[in-house]
């Protein structure tokens, strides 16, 4: 049976575009709870459930700045936070919509704002960053800077202020007032482009984490949460090496292209044992996770589904179906070379829940069967 993870994961890719064409925010993920799912976002998810320990006022939240910190990023738009945070406090009701509540406290957004007058990219990064760490200090390493961009460009361009990048204090506590009912005529400014996202949350963290180091682009799989994060990326290595490349550039100030896996030095040393099955692949992920404080809530199991899926086509690129161990070395050669060199089989039925569609890419995942044509 597929797990409920796994369909949430699949409902999620599914309306990957629509989500998109609102301006780009991640879909929710995690199990599902009475409440309903939790941001993918480390971030967002920090602030969100810092809002929900700390607000004083359930009918005034944006009198919270972790409240108004976690509307700027929560999936969708604002009245998806408030429904949310409504359901978390045990609220009774209809849940409140943001054009009904007070507005923002101008003490809040002025922390936000550049003398008082207009919040830049820099400035909200600035201040959003300060609240996840307050919110969560464990959380600052996993704090995605391609993220925290693309909420800052979603509300300039309901702003409608792309051309200068700055948004006047007025037009930013509108944006949070009216986002959820009122439409803009451009969804986005484009101020984040060739970044990948995966919405599967450990995945995100070990990529996030993996950008922040200074060799990630030059030396990528001797780093080990490159390692674990490459070998889980859904679409591919080299996405994935866009994806770091991306964020390498935000976080250094630097334009570099993404290199090709086949140009990289070779893998470090994973450790023992010399051949991996899936429990090894499994353990090697959370080590990595573990090391950059990722919380037990957000690491897989060997019963998610994904993870079985992903050990299934690193075994079927080896060409180890008949045993289900790889080597080290063919652990290395995959990460260099799987996007040159395909493999002789297919990942069985066995290994994909109900069969993923490994030609699609994660943004339209579906459930279909699955050809093993060994």
């Amino acid at each position: 049976m597929v797990s409920d993870m796994f369909l949430a994961f699949t409902l999620i890719a599914s309306n990957l575009y629509a989500v998109a064409a609102t301006g780009g925010f991640p879909p929710v993920t995690g199990p599902p709870g009475a409440c309903g799912l939790l941001p993918a976002d480390a971030s967002c998810a920090a602030v969100f459930l810092g809002c929900v320990k700390t607000l004083k006022n359930e009918s005034d939240p944006y009198s919270n700045e972790a409240c108004v910190a976690a509307a700027t990023c929560y999936p969708t738009n604002p009245d998806s936070f408030l429904a949310s945070l409504s359901c978390r406090l045990g609220s009774v009701g209809t849940p409140l919509h943001s054009s009904d509540i007070p507005r923002a406290a101008d003490t809040i957004i002025s922390k936000l704002l550049v003398n008082d007058t207009f919040a830049t990219y820099s400035s909200y990064a600035s201040w959003y960053k300060g609240v996840a760490t307050n919110a969560d200090p464990e959380v600052t390493v996993l704090i995605d800077p391609a993220f925290v961009k693309m909420s800052y460009d979603i509300v300039l361009a309901w702003t409608n202020f792309c051309s200068s990048g700055n948004i006047p204090k007025n037009n930013f506590g509108d944006w949070l007032q009216y986002f959820s009912s009122v439409k803009a005529p451009q969804t986005t400014c484009n101020l984040v482009s060739n970044c990948p996202i995966t919405y599967y949350p450990y995945v995100m963290d070990l990529t996030v984490s993996c950008a922040k180091h200074k060799d990630a682009i030059s030396n990528t799989f001797n780093i080990e949460t490159c390692v674990a994060a490459g070998l889980h990326w859904p679409d591919g290595v080299d996405n994935f090496l866009q994806a770091v490349a991306c964020r390498y550039g935000l976080n250094y100030n630097t334009d570099q292209p993404a290199p090709q896996s086949n140009s990289l030095p070779d893998t470090f040393q994973l450790p023992a044992p010399n051949s991996f099955k899936i429990q090894n692949f499994l353990d090697f992920t959370n080590a990595a996770l573990k090391s950059i404080g990722t919380s037990d809530a957000r690491s897989p199991s060997i019963n998610t589904d994904f993870v079985t899926y992903r050990w299934a086509l690193i075994v079927a690129w080896a060409k180890s179906c008949s045993t289900s161990a790889v080597s080290h070395q063919q652990i290395a050669d995959f990460l260099k070379y799987s996007h040159t060199v395909s493999p002789r089989h297919r990942a069985s039925t066995m290994f994909s829940p109900k069969g993923i569609d490994r030609d699609k890419d994660s943004s339209q995942l579906v459930l279909s069967r699955a050809a093993d044509d060994r």
